[in-house]
């Protein structure tokens, strides 16, 4: 009776053990190209209907830079708050089109500034650059970017450039946007206003962030985003698209039109 009673003592504690290491914090950080249609809590819910034990939590600002948002406290009370296991950094897609004098006075530092105090915080940690889309018409005033293609192509250069820099990982929604709407140009991931996303594009972005974080696809819709149109294609273009890899040599090898 003692040995069972023992034995039960340790199944328990084991148990909870592995329960308590399987769930992930995830912290998002960005502006309002993250907190519209609430994507982290959409990304959550994907994540858990797919088996994942997270805790998903954002720190966000709209109309806000990399630059920009160093000078927020609360984003580093944010940081400090947990030891989190994900960190999703996004800024303004207009960080990378502003040439290479602001982005080594203004956005490299200010990216490192965050990194140090995310690793600092964690050393573990996975961070994950929200690789964002282009406008829908691209950036007129920028000539190098002034089409969806031009502009997403230099975002995601940039992006790809930046992770490396930093030892970090990149979650290619640009251009696996750009890749959607070039097999399905029906497919309406911008909102009317042609910067932000759809409640598809962020479904789209979600399911984006899943493939990265785990890199492995997704399997079920939950049913809060069952009924979102197109949502079953998009899972499963995802699943394609960023577990084939091929993406991260497109921009190298792709030219702006």
């Amino acid at each position: 009776m003692k040995i069972k009673f023992t034995l039960l003592l340790v199944i328990i504690f084991l148990t909870s053990g592995v329960s308590s290491k399987e769930v992930q914090h995830v912290l998002f950080i960005g502006n309002s190209f993250t907190y519209r249609n609430h994507l982290p809590k959409m990304f959550g819910e994907l994540a858990k209907s797919n088996g994942k034990q997270v805790d998903v939590q954002w720190n966000v600002r709209g109309k806000t830079s990399f630059y920009q948002h160093i000078g927020r406290p609360e984003l580093f009370k944010a940081i400090q708050w947990k030891k989190w296991d994900i960190v999703v950094l996004q800024g303004s897609s207009r960080d990378f089109l502003k040439g290479d004098a602001y982005l080594h006075k203004r956005t490299l530092p200010a990216i490192r500034k965050m990194i140090r105090a995310i690793r600092e915080r964690n050393p573990d940690v996975k961070i994950v650059f929200y690789m964002t889309w282009a406008y829908k018409n691209g950036y007129k005033p920028i000539a190098r970017a002034n089409t969806f293609i031009k502009m997403t192509n230099l975002v995601a250069k940039e992006y790809l450039e930046v992770a490396k820099l930093f030892d970090a990982s990149v979650a290619p929604v640009g251009l696996f946007w750009k890749n959607l709407k070039a097999k399905n140009p029906k497919i309406k991931l911008h909102q009317p206003d042609r910067g932000h996303p759809s409640k598809l594009g962020s479904f789209a972005t979600a399911c984006c962030m899943y493939c990265t974080f785990y890199e492995e696809p997704v399997q079920k819709i939950p049913l809060t985003q069952s009924s979102i149109k197109y949502a079953d294609y998009i899972r499963r273009s995802a699943n394609q698209f960023v577990l084939s890899n091929h993406w991260k040599t497109e921009v190298l090898s792709s030219k702006n039109k």
